[in-house]
């Protein structure tokens, strides 16, 4: 769910010898646009979800396409899971090689934790000020200080779990953040561990996934939804689904997928609709319906790893440039929206549902896109910059990637990029 790609300039924009060049570098770029757009989708849902905070009365007893669009956060959060493990858990594979010496787990966690962290940082600042200038009554009995700690120690769903009135309302939101940088670094390690078998990597995401599947809906029955909901093993599903996938770029399992990509991703484009309406019944969330939304991301996110080239249907409709600038600046919108739907809601009380969303949805993608311009953009350049290469620095001539960089996951020719190994073994 996030803006942490790092795009290669020219890919996608037609620059290039000839035209054959610029043929493949659309290739890559209708691929980066899909998993883009996908995110685009997501953060809209998301965003809609948490309408209940602005309009009044809310009425879940709607038709299916409202009721869908208003309330489909879960699955929203499931699609991010999905994507960001299956780029991270690419790249990672990628920096593999047969001296063992492709991954360095303390760099690779620091700019996951910078890439993650500092819009965050600076919502806390915000919300710190907003507290202050308050006189600290519109959310009395919470501890500020003590939940900033445990966002910022990407620990808060943890703490909301165990000391739930004393967590701010207006960061209940973050629980995703810390999940999913907390399921990042299982992955990191079972990379790190296994790095040298691809194949046993991959069935152990596998069979993490399956347990994961069988607990979460354990949960949800025995102990309700709100701990379903917050804990990390009940919500990691989908970003073990995508971690295997990506896991599995490594081996050639993915081969198999290939005569029949396009179709898969179509297929799998269109599963998505009738499963949002699936999946709103939470029972179903943790149950059949989240195993079939998992696996139908699974075969979505193998069809354009290898389909020889994206179906123009979904180039155009998912893959939209509109819904792909979006989906780049996810993040910001993520992070932002919900404080201030929050502090809306505490401070409009007694406006009219309208007049509420009327402020606070210009306000919200506002300071998104400001947070984009000015915090985004400097940790671009932060982890640009030159330094780190050498503490970071490889052992061999392949050119090291952030772990969550799209131009790693497929080469100049539209294809599944290999990794050091595969490629030094040719």
């Amino acid at each position: 769910m996030t803006a942490e790609s790092t795009v290669d300039s020219t890919v996608g924009s037609g620059v290039g010898h000839g035209s054959g060049s610029r043929s493949r570098r659309t290739l890559v770029g209708e691929r980066i646009g899909v998993l883009d757009g996908l995110r685009g989708v997501a953060i809209i849902l998301v965003f809609l979800s948490h309408h209940y905070y602005l309009w009044s009365p809310v009425t879940d007893d709607t038709n299916p396409v409202v009721a869908t669009l208003l309330d489909s956060g879960n699955l929203a959060v499931s699609i991010f899971f999905a994507v960001g493990a299956f780029l991270y858990t690419r790249s990672l594979v990628r920096r593999r090689d047969r001296a063992d010496l492709g991954i360095n787990p303390p760099v690779v966690v620091a700019r996951r934790y910078v890439r993650l962290t500092a819009q965050v940082a600076v919502l806390l600042l915000a919300v710190a000020a907003v507290t202050v200038l308050d006189g600290g009554d519109t959310y009395p009995g919470t501890d500020l200080g003590r939940s900033a700690v445990h966002v910022l120690t990407h620990s808060w769903n943890w703490f909301v779990l165990d000391e739930v009135a004393l967590a701010r309302p207006d960061l209940g939101h973050l629980w995703y953040v810390s999940v999913d940088f907390q399921v990042f670094l299982a992955v990191l390690l079972l990379v790190h561990v296994l790095r040298r078998h691809a194949t046993t990597l991959v069935v152990v995401l596998l069979l993490l996934l399956v347990a994961c599947w069988a607990w979460r809906h354990h949960v949800f029955v025995e102990e309700g939804q709100f701990y379903a909901l917050l804990r990390t093993t009940t919500r990691a599903d989908a970003a073990l689904a995508g971690a295997a996938v990506g896991a599995a770029t490594a081996t050639g399992w993915l081969e198999h997928v290939r005569p029949h990509a396009r179709a898969v991703v179509v297929v799998s484009v269109l599963a998505l609709v009738p499963l949002a309406w699936v999946t709103l019944d939470e029972s179903w969330h943790f149950g059949w319906g989240g195993v079939a939304l998992d696996l139908t991301l699974m075969a979505l996110l193998a069809g354009v790893a290898v389909a020889p080239s994206v179906p123009v249907a979904v180039a155009r409709t998912v893959g939209a440039r509109p819904l792909a600038f979006l989906g780049r600046r996810s993040l910001g919108v993520y992070v932002w929206h919900f404080p201030v739907f929050n502090q809306v809601s505490a401070h409009g009380a007694d406006w009219e549902s309208w007049q509420r969303v009327a402020v606070a949805w210009p306000l919200a993608l506002l300071l998104a896109a400001a947070s984009e311009y000015f915090v985004e953009g400097q940790v671009r350049h932060l982890l640009a910059a030159g330094w780190w290469s050498r503490v970071d620095l490889p052992r061999d001539d392949t050119r090291r990637v952030d772990p969550v960089d799209f131009s790693a996951v497929w080469d100049a020719a539209g294809q599944p990029s290999t990794s050091p190994a595969a490629r030094s073994r040719r």
